[in-house]
């Protein structure tokens, strides 16, 4: 007999198995999706969606939507640990109950609390103990399985730690203050506009007075009459062209002509807010963990997509 013949007649008996037997109702429980030849009912989807349900926005319409993209996205996490079970089943690899008990300590002393103090807290927050533990179990038995299939490929190199620290850097300067001046030249596609726009950042970068050469040049008269001169402002507040532009800068620097709204416009950083980032020796380690993290992530995301390919997966939601 062939897998989906199996499949559409076990489905058949377990709709019958689930008739209610009160002769007031009948309850036919619903296969949201199949992975292999093991459905998803949506009773667990909602058994597992409920704790987050809590959380969801009031109103009809917005809980519809996020009730909608709450059940999808748990499906798919549904989906993802039945693959990972298979594959866990494929290489012998088992959770053992002592092995939830130690990870319930764990957490339970991360929280600076005793276990049964943990479970009351995720009783009264909807959270039965068991489900804690078969999600506790989830979550070991997938680190196991992502420990042996990807293993060796979240090492991070020296220029991965690099450019994990530029990132932050960069992502922390959008949200810095910044002074700025600024020259707004009209007719961005204009050849003497931008002549003009090169000829006034290289006065500027050879030592130029900025301001006076923009009360000198600048078509927006507010700029002009502040000697181009804005107020302390975050680059994520500016033009997109202008905070890309603003966040790659160092103090003192002069930009290249930037197209935005129509303009050219040039500026100048005169002064950025401290970072908080601590200089890159003393975070080395953090920045490790996080490269590897983000590589585990990806290489898990990529693994599970292959296994999506080679297995049965039909989502019904």
């Amino acid at each position: 007999m062939k897998g989906s013949q199996l499949f559409r007649i076990t489905s058949a008996l377990l709709a019958i198995s689930l008739a209610g037997a009160s002769a007031r109702a009948t309850v036919v429980e619903r296969v949201v999706a199949v992975v292999g030849e093991r459905p998803i009912l949506l009773s667990e989807l909602k058994r597992r969606a409920a704790p987050f349900a809590k959380t969801l926005p009031g109103g009809s319409q917005m809980m519809a939507q996020a009730t909608s993209r709450l059940y999808s996205d748990m499906l798919n996490r549904m989906i993802d640990e039945e693959l990972i079970q298979r594959s866990a089943s494929q290489s012998q690899l088992k959770v053992t109950d002592a092995e939830v008990d130690s990870a319930v300590e764990r957490v339970a002393k991360g929280n600076n609390v005793s276990v049964s103090e943990l479970m009351q807290e995720l009783e009264r927050s909807g959270v039965s103990a068991t489900d804690y533990r078969r999600e506790l179990r989830t979550q070991l038995l997938d680190a196991k399985v992502m420990n042996i299939r990807l293993q060796g490929r979240t090492q991070a190199t020296e220029q991965d730690l690099h450019a994990e620290y530029e990132r932050l850097t960069q992502a922390e300067r959008h949200e810095l203050q910044v002074r700025l001046v600024v020259i707004r030249l009209e007719r961005a596609a204009d050849k003497a506009a931008r002549s003009k726009a090169n000829d006034l950042i290289k006065q500027a970068r050879a030592g130029a007075d900025f301001g006076l050469l923009s009360a000198q040049n600048s078509a927006d008269p507010a700029t002009r009459d502040a000697k181009g001169e804005l107020a302390p402002v975050r680059p994520s507040e500016l033009p997109h062209e202008i905070a890309q532009a603003a966040v790659s800068m160092n103090p003192g620097d002069v930009s290249p002509p930037i197209e935005s709204g129509g303009q050219l416009v040039i500026i100048k950083l005169l002064e950025r807010a401290p970072s908080s980032i601590p200089p890159f020796t003393a975070v080395v380690n953090q920045l490790d963990q996080r490269v590897q993290m983000h590589k585990m992530e990806n290489a898990r995301r990529t693994w599970l997509d292959s296994l999506r390919k080679t297995t049965h997966v039909e989502i019904r939601l």
